[in-house]
């Protein structure tokens, strides 16, 4: 395999619910990737006064949340926590490319949880992302996957990897980034 110069943060979140702009951000982790090789984590909760969750949501990522308000950080500590993680693993000043699987879904409860704090996304983040879910697609439409793929749970599946804990932000961002690696043995 090709090996590629560029460090990937890849991330995932558990959130109340599907509308960033008005349910809660629970968790959030991020996983540094270099050349097939997890090379750093993070993770946390996040503790807030009023949780915004739908029932739903709740059911499936199983986040208690007076656990989250308990053991969280306030969501600027949050911030602060991720952008000295990103400085510890990626150059000064490089805008850090995202990668996860629906990868959008985390980037704008991400972007909203950057904004209400004043702190501009796109100083730290490149526009540019990089989705294994996308990816998939195009491997299907290719020949090069025989089924189509579109959630993570199929992709672990068929790709035989193992997860220990699903639907917890870090889990799902350490499983992704392990997808990635098998996707470019392709």
């Amino acid at each position: 395999m090709k090996k590629i110069k560029e460090k990937l943060l890849f991330i995932d979140t558990e959130t109340g619910g599907i509308i960033p702009s008005v349910h809660s951000l629970l968790s959030v982790a991020c996983v540094v990737w270099d050349n097939s090789k997890i090379v750093d984590t993070y993770n946390t909760f996040i503790s807030i006064d009023n949780y915004v969750c739908t029932k739903e949501a709740l059911e499936i990522n199983k986040i208690d949340l007076n656990e989250a308000k308990k053991n969280g950080l306030k969501e600027k500590d949050v911030i602060n926590n991720i952008l000295r993680f990103i400085s510890k693993n990626f150059s000064e000043g490089q805008r850090v490319n995202l990668a996860g699987h629906n990868v959008n879904f985390d980037i704008n409860f991400l972007k909203q949880l950057f904004e209400r704090n004043e702190f501009n996304f796109g100083d730290y983040f490149s526009y540019r992302v990089l989705d294994t879910a996308s990816i998939l697609k195009y491997l299907f439409y290719k020949g090069v996957v025989n089924e189509e793929i579109s959630s993570l749970d199929k992709a672990i599946g068929y790709f035989d990897i193992t997860i220990d804990n699903r639907h917890s932000a870090l889990s799902d961002a350490t499983v992704t980034a392990k997808l990635f690696s098998k996707l470019l043995e392709l």
